[in-house]
């Protein structure tokens, strides 16, 4: 796998004091892993005489995955005490495949794997994928404490922090195999996936945070120098359902496959399925999990 990149930038100086900067960078993601299973690949039989359908790991393009982003950068000295400074980016991540996670990098898609069984456009559709985060801000200010230099440097530091939400859509599982002609697999999926609403239908909250540090610095003789330093994390005590990791909010979503009593079966090839009737969203959805 790998993301051919293009980026340009600008910057300029702001007098002697500051300084401005903007850049842009698109990626192009390519070459994903893919586990092929399909009527080509053949099986395999084990020691036992149990047979499997054979995967063949290979590169596909088959998945779809673009970065683009606008960055903005500026710093400005207000007289000899005072530094502001700041950057925003505006991005977007989308595709029809994560394609990689936190602990592992790039992974191993199953879009792949015995294609009879779904179609793309509700297994995979594109959209805003997991890590798209569509407004990052951070700013930040220092300020040295004049009527204080008799007993050493204090300075104090502001820096806030905002993250936009990250989106998830209600994902479940179905089985389409009674609307599938057995073409003679060893093991076809029970299950596949189906996307019941866009990849992208919601967002988890904004998250705000302020910090403050205090900093204290006194030149001793020589070389020696006394210093401390005071943080305050989440100053305004905010708290947000803010999400990176997909895992931290509840998407459960039930089907027939959860509860065949209460939902009904449908064909995905053919009809579109319907809330309440063949699927709805878990009691928890959309709620953290811890």
């Amino acid at each position: 796998p790998h993301a051919k990149e293009f980026a340009t930038g600008l910057s300029r100086q702001l007098g002697s004091r500051g300084a401005l900067r903007a850049d842009f960078v698109y990626r192009d993601f390519a070459d994903f892993y893919g586990d092929r299973i399909d009527t080509s690949t053949g099986q395999v039989t084990d020691e036992a005489g149990q047979v499997f359908d054979l995967a063949l790991v290979e590169n596909t393009n088959l998945m779809t995955r673009h970065y683009s982003a606008v960055s903005a950068q500026a710093n400005y000295r207000v007289g000899s005490r005072i530094n502001l400074g700041g950057n925003y980016t505006l991005s977007r991540l989308w595709g029809n495949v994560n394609g990689e996670t936190i602990n592992s990098g790039p992974v191993s898609s199953s879009l792949t794997s015995y294609p009879e069984y779904f179609d793309l456009a509700w297994s995979a559709p594109e959209g805003d994928l997991a890590a798209d985060q569509r407004h990052r801000i951070r700013a930040w200010g220092t300020a040295e404490l004049p009527f204080l230099d008799r007993f050493g440097t204090f300075t104090v530091a502001l820096f806030e922090q905002i993250n936009s939400g990250t989106p998830y859509g209600a994902l479940g599982g179905i089985d389409s195999t009674p609307y599938v002609p057995d073409v003679g697999y060893a093991q076809p999926p029970a299950t596949v996936n189906y996307w019941f609403t866009d990849r992208d239908a919601f967002r988890t909250e904004t998250m705000f945070r302020t910090d403050f540090s205090l900093n204290y610095k006194l030149q001793l003789r020589g070389r020696s120098e006394l210093f401390g330093q005071i943080q305050v994390l989440n100053v305004f005590n905010q708290f947000q359902l803010f999400n990176i990791n997909s895992n931290a909010i509840d998407t459960t979503v039930l089907t027939a496959v959860d509860d065949p009593d209460r939902f009904q079966t449908f064909n995905p090839f053919t009809e579109r399925p319907v809330q309440g009737v063949h699927w709805d969203y878990g009691e928890e959805f959309g709620t953290p999990v811890g």
